[in-house]
């Protein structure tokens, strides 16, 4: 995959990787769901960094519902606080 960063217009080349680990229920802050565990993980091939996450999916929100990302130096850990599911 090639992504172009907005603040500089270069492009990198990014190698991506991902896999479901399991199926079960996660607890966040808007209560506990039933999601598939995915983890990620990301080489940029022109910094050689590699960045790796883990996502929750839930079928029932149709969204990530808590997500852990890690990469050298930093990290962002995000999870649902709240949902409204709207019906078509």
């Amino acid at each position: 995959m090639t992504l172009r960063s907005t603040s500089t217009g270069r492009h990198s080349v990014y190698d991506n990787a991902f896999r479901v680990e399991e199926y079960g229920e996660i607890k966040t802050k808007a209560g506990p769901f039933k999601a598939f565990k995915i983890s990620w993980s990301q080489l940029n091939r022109h910094r050689g960094s590699r960045s790796w996450a883990t996502l929750w999916y839930s079928p029932e929100v149709k969204a990530v519902v808590k997500r852990e990302a890690h990469t050298a130096g930093w990290s962002i850990d995000r999870e649902l606080e709240s949902y409204t599911l709207k019906q078509r």
